[in-house]
C-alpha cells in the first residue's frame, strides 16, 4: 500500500519537475525590437505616409515586439524601458523573415502621471537555459510635455514618479517665453534673474531666484536648478516636482509654460 502511493506521488509530481528542467540546448538572444509595418515598394506618397503614421509609438496602443536569434530559450525577460518587463516561456527565437516567427509578445506604453514619452531602452535577456542578450532603443512620440506653472499658487506641484537614471530637461515653451510677475521691476521666465544666486530666505538658497527648480522626494529630496536647456540626472527613485524659487510667491501673478523632455534610457 506505501509502495503504490509513493508510485502514484511520483507520478504526479513528475509533470511539474519536467516544467522545471531544462528541455534542450540553451536558445540564444541576438536582436529584440518592435515589428513595425513595411512599405510596398509601389507605394504611393499618401500609402508611405499612412504607414509611417501606423508605425509611430505612441502611448496607450498596443505594440508588438520581436525577441529573435537561435533556438528556444525556456525563459526570457524583455524590459521595456518604461519601469516593466514581461516573461516569456519556452521563447522560440528562430525567426525566418515571416511576420509570425521569434519569438512575440505585446506591450503598451501607458499614459498619465508617471507615464513619460521619450526614449526607452528594450532589453531581452536570459533567465533560464538561455544565453546572450540585446538592447535597442526606440521613442515614444511625441517626446515633448508641456506644463503650466501659475501663480499665485503653491511652490511646488507634483508631475508623476521618475526613476533614477532619468534625465530630465526644461526649456519655455514659447519664444519669447511667459514670465511670472514677481514685483514691477522683478519680471522673469523659467530662468529666474540673470546671474543671481538665492539667499537663506529663498525656498531653494544657492539656486537662482525666481526661477524654476526640479525637486525629486520632496522636501530633503534632490534639488535641481530649472531653466533655459537646463537638464538633470535623477539619482533617486520619488515624484518628480516643479517648484518656483521665490521668497513671497503670494504677491505674483502670472504663468510660465514649460516645456520638459524626459529621457529613460538610463533607467533600469
Amino acid at each position: 500500500m506505501r509502495d503504490a502511493f509513493l508510485r502514484a506521488l511520483i507520478l504526479a509530481i513528475a509533470p511539474a519537475l519536467a516544467g522545471c528542467t531544462p528541455s534542450g540546448p540553451p536558445g540564444t538572444i541576438h536582436f529584440v525590437g518592435r515589428v513595425i509595418e513595411h512599405v510596398p515598394p509601389n507605394a504611393t506618397r499618401a500609402e508611405r505616409e499612412a504607414v509611417a503614421l501606423r508605425n509611430r509609438l505612441v502611448e496607450d496602443k498596443p505594440v508588438q515586439f520581436r525577441v529573435a536569434g537561435t533556438g528556444t530559450c525556456d525563459r526570457l525577460r524583455v524590459k521595456f524601458g518604461d519601469g516593466t518587463s514581461a516573461i516569456l516561456w519556452n521563447a522560440n527565437l528562430d525567426w525566418d523573415g515571416r511576420p509570425d516567427t521569434g519569438a512575440l509578445l505585446t506591450h503598451t506604453y501607458a499614459s498619465g502621471p508617471g507615464h513619460w514619452r521619450g526614449p526607452k531602452t528594450i532589453t531581452a535577456e536570459p533567465v533560464r537555459n538561455c544565453q546572450g542578450g540585446y538592447s535597442a532603443v526606440d521613442t515614444v512620440v511625441p517626446e515633448e510635455m508641456r506644463y503650466a506653472f501659475a501663480q499665485p499658487g503653491p511652490l511646488c506641484g507634483s508631475i508623476g514618479a521618475v526613476r533614477a537614471g532619468t534625465v530630465i530637461t526644461s526649456a519655455p515653451v514659447k519664444n519669447p517665453e511667459d514670465k511670472i510677475t514677481f514685483s514691477a521691476f522683478s519680471i522673469y521666465g523659467i530662468s529666474g534673474a540673470p546671474g543671481s544666486t538665492a539667499s537663506a530666505a529663498f525656498p531653494f538658497p544657492g539656486l537662482r531666484a525666481y526661477s524654476l527648480v526640479f525637486r525629486v522626494g520632496g522636501p530633503g529630496g534632490q534639488v535641481a536648478q530649472g531653466g533655459t536647456n537646463a537638464s538633470f540626472t535623477v539619482a533617486q527613485d520619488g515624484d518628480l516636482e516643479l517648484c518656483i524659487n521665490d521668497d513671497l510667491p503670494s504677491d505674483n501673478f502670472g504663468a510660465w509654460g514649460i516645456l520638459l523632455s524626459v529621457d529613460e534610457r538610463g533607467a533600469p
